[in-house]
């Protein structure tokens, strides 16, 4: 009887021994899974942003290079300017350019534009 109490007494003290790395590896098991998983998915939808912005930047790219003439005029920049005098340098020279670049930035204190076409019109009536 106490032989069988000994063996049963040193299986109890083994378990007890083994049973913190059971418990420890199965734990630390699920910890490594799970934060793979997250890790794996961070990581695909991190490259899918970058995928994301790579195709953004190559349609910028190629419309860049697309020629200009091909996009339509922005005509919402175009301004009229009614009743401007005709000098009589103007009348020589055909220089509307210089009055009207003249009248934005004293008249009206612009300073940053750039003129592209400037002309006379003729008054219907």
């Amino acid at each position: 009887m106490q032989s069988m109490c000994q063996t049963l007494t040193n299986k109890i003290e083994d378990l007890e021994l083994h049973i913190e790395e059971k418990i420890s590896g199965r734990i630390a098991g699920s910890i490594h899974e799970k934060v793979s998983n997250c890790v794996r998915r961070e990581i695909d939808a991190f490259g899918g942003d970058i995928q994301g912005q790579i195709n953004s930047v190559k349609v910028q790219i190629s419309q860049a290079e697309n020629p200009v003439s091909s996009n339509p005029v922005d005509k919402s920049f175009n301004i009229v300017i009614r009743y401007l005098e005709e000098s009589e340098r103007e009348k020589i020279d055909n220089r509307v350019t210089d009055k009207v670049g003249r009248l934005l930035e004293e008249g009206l204190k612009i300073r940053d534009f750039n003129l592209t076409k400037v002309g006379r019109k003729q008054t219907r009536g």
